[in-house]
């Protein structure tokens, strides 16, 4: 990692808060998106236009009524999933939509504090026309509340774009990642099964998970229990980390001998 680096982190809230006329907005605009963005990977496929990374408005006529800021957008998603599919190795078979999320910029949407029971309001305009005195696109506020996770990034630079699916909302959040340590010692950690962590100073770390390895092999395999037993098994590992490794005095960490990371 360079010094100029910048951490980056993610946090996903549920749409479950927004009226249901809101949801069923969210559905019809994620319906006509899904139509014209297969389309216009159909086309692509077959050669029927031109597979650049963007194009100007006028040149997408294949989509009726959107505004042109969309018809760039779902041209651009198009383009990028054709490109991806492309350059993968091996036998190509023309991508199908299923599920996606869209990645909106500051043109359509916008996250604002709210004065309310909840913590966020985020303004998305959709590509659907309200037809008045004048024309003008239906715009939607998506109530959005805090949690546990996203609270950790409430002093990050929120990036201005943001990801929409049917079910969630995600934001990114960066902050400048502090400098490397010039100090300390170098320590290596070998990553193991009952022995969680071994490292080069003889400290084993993670001896206690093996109740919890022994309860999910009595489980069976895809039911509740067994996916209780996983999350349980995941808090204990980030229990145990924070709780025994400490990397006060530590510059330098080498994990298996493969891989390296600088504190």
């Amino acid at each position: 990692m360079k010094e100029s680096d910048n951490m980056i982190r993610s946090t996903k809230h549920t749409l479950k808060f927004a009226t249901r006329v809101k949801r069923e907005q969210i559905n019809n605009l994620f319906l006509i998106y899904s139509l014209y963005l297969q389309k216009t990977i159909d086309m692509l496929w077959n050669k029927e236009i031109l597979l650049k990374k963007n194009l100007s408005s006028k040149q997408v006529t294949w989509m009726d009524n959107l505004g042109g800021q969309y018809k760039q957008l779902i041209y651009k998603q198009a383009s990028e999933i054709v490109r991806g599919c492309l350059k993968r190795k091996g036998k190509k078979s023309k991508p199908i939509v299923k599920n996606f999320t869209i990645n909106f910029d500051e043109k359509f949407i916008k996250s604002e504090l709210s004065n309310n029971s909840f913590d966020k309001w985020v303004r998305l305009r959709l590509p659907f026309i309200k037809k008045d005195r004048k024309v003008e696109r239906i715009e939607i506020l998506i109530p959005i509340k805090e949690h546990k996770h996203s609270l950790k990034f409430k002093d990050w630079k929120q990036v201005k774009s943001i990801k929409l699916s049917k079910n969630y909302i995600s934001f990114i959040f960066e902050k400048e990642a502090e400098p490397l340590k010039q100090e300390g010692k170098s320590i290596g950690l070998d990553c193991g099964y009952k022995k969680l962590l071994v490292s080069s100073e003889g400290q084993i770390i993670g001896k206690e998970l093996e109740q919890i390895y022994e309860k999910i092999s009595k489980k069976k395999q895809g039911s509740k229990a067994f996916k209780r037993a996983l999350i349980e098994r995941n808090n204990k590992i980030n229990e145990v980390i924070n709780k025994e490794v400490d990397l006060s005095n530590v510059k330098h960490v080498v994990v298996e001998i493969q891989s390296e990371v600088r504190i």
